[in-house]
């Protein structure tokens, strides 16, 4: 069989092919064809690029045509027609664009794969994994495989928590709409809350509880808030100490790393880093008549984060914004005083003795039940009080040693005023018992009582 040349298109207005050879079957060894695709209306056609499909006539365009894009390897369908433009030539028509055009997938349009919170169109390879199902093809182009797992977002930590009384309070209601990885979860993992921690605020000084009225103190307040799962420190509402005596105090303010909170159902505490927020103030003053130095103070700290419940869903109210109102004081007193000598001791004597410094100060309460030392066998001793204490009225040793006040010291006269040896006080009552005899017990403390 001869070989005959490609049959060419009259580019005229005739648009007919000039046909050198006849035209048949290919059994029958022809090999021209009929017409040429971009010539017809709508059926199929094969183009270089988009932009040559996005140029097809009005004319020659139908709903429902084929298109394969040569640079894309994709067919294409055309789904929606825009009105047409222009004269019956094509010189100007209104093109298609991306969405009126359809990629052709196999299989009548595409499917896709569900599993009821997931859902992936058909694709060359497909990899995910769902609450449900696991679909993975390593290979492009490969034999999907789908297996049925439970798949629970539910830290694997997570201990089961069912209870008989949990599952008798469950109806169908509770379990309406779900699919099967919920329905495992609401019965083997009931949600559980997260808990809240509050931050922890105090105030504390350096000095002893209790100091001598009249005595100069030296009192460093430290005020802190430790954060936990608020929002910590909130530096825009000031934080201040006020002293009774001083008024208002300088501050100074640090911060200190602290133990982070613990992860609750496996899920990081959204609060940490825990910090310590510390404000220090140091108060000098001279402790007063009233015997009391009374402070206040406030700090105050942000809204915190909110947490995850077992399910991982952020739950529970977070700590809200606050101020914390931590107050301390210091207590003044007059001292008790107790005095030995090997001689008969009176009122006066003790009154000296207090005057001078050679009675032993004790600076503490002597409102309740005093402790008196037995220091040496035959001295007389002598106690004195101030005369706002409760009188004591009993004396005890041991069982066997008890008694009256009265048996060992002559009775309680006439309060006598007093000054302290340092000069931080004067002219100050107090209650003052004189032993009748040198004392012969080696037995102490000697307990003097209210009753």
């Amino acid at each position: 069989m001869g070989i005959y040349p490609k049959p060419t298109f009259d580019p005229g207005t005739t648009g007919q092919f000039q046909v050198l050879a006849p035209i048949g079957p290919f059994a029958t060894g022809t090999l021209y064809p009929t017409h040429i695709d971009l010539m017809g209306q709508g059926g199929y056609m094969a183009v270089p690029a988009l932009s040559d499909m996005y140029e097809i006539p009005y004319f020659r365009r139908k709903l429902g045509m084929a298109v394969y894009v040569t640079a894309e390897s994709r067919l294409y369908i055309l789904t929606t027609d825009p009105a047409p433009g222009g004269d019956l030539n094509g010189a100007s028509n209104t093109v298609t664009t991306a969405p009126d055009w359809t990629v052709f997938e196999p299989g009548g349009g595409g499917i896709e794969i569900t599993d009821g919170t997931t859902t992936i169109p058909t694709a060359d390879e497909i990899d995910f994994t769902g609450d449900i199902f696991t679909l993975t093809t390593p290979v492009s182009g490969s034999k999907a495989e789908v297996e049925a797992k439970y798949n629970t977002n539910i830290n694997p930590a997570t201990a089961v928590a069912t209870s008989e009384s949990y599952l008798q309070s469950l109806t169908a209601a509770d379990f309406v709409g779900l699919d099967i990885v919920a329905v495992f979860n609401k019965i083997l993992f009931p949600t559980q809350n997260p808990v809240y921690f509050p931050p922890t605020s105090s105030l504390v000084d350096s000095v002893s509880t209790i100091v001598e009225i009249g005595s100069s103190v030296s009192n460093t307040l430290t005020l802190s808030l430790i954060k936990k799962d608020s929002g910590g420190i909130d530096i825009g509402t000031p934080a201040n100490i006020t002293s009774s005596e001083s008024g208002s105090l300088m501050l100074s303010f640090s911060t200190t790393p602290q133990t982070n909170l613990n992860p609750q159902f496996g899920y990081a505490n959204a609060n940490n880093p825990n910090e310590k927020y510390t404000y220090t103030a140091v108060d000098n003053f001279t402790m007063p008549a009233s015997g009391t130095v009374n402070y206040t103070s406030a700090i105050s700290w942000l809204v915190g984060n909110q947490l995850k419940d077992s399910t991982g869903t952020d739950s529970g109210t977070p700590i809200a914004a606050g101020t914390s109102n931590p107050s301390n004081s210091v207590s003044g007193i007059y001292p008790w005083f107790y005095f030995y000598d090997p001689n008969p001791i009176t009122v006066a004597n003790m009154q000296t003795a207090i005057n001078n410094g050679s009675a032993t100060k004790q600076v503490s309460s002597s409102t309740g039940t005093i402790d008196v030392p037995f220091i040496v066998t035959g001295e007389y001793i002598a106690v004195a009080y101030p005369a706002t204490s409760t009188s004591k009225t009993k004396f005890f040793v041991n069982q066997t040693n008890q008694g009256n006040i009265t048996v060992i010291f002559d009775p309680l006269g006439a309060n006598v005023p007093v000054t302290e040896s340092g000069g931080l006080w004067s002219n100050i009552d107090y209650k003052i018992h004189v032993s009748k005899l040198p004392q012969t017990s080696t037995a102490t403390p000697l307990e003097l009582r209210n009753n």
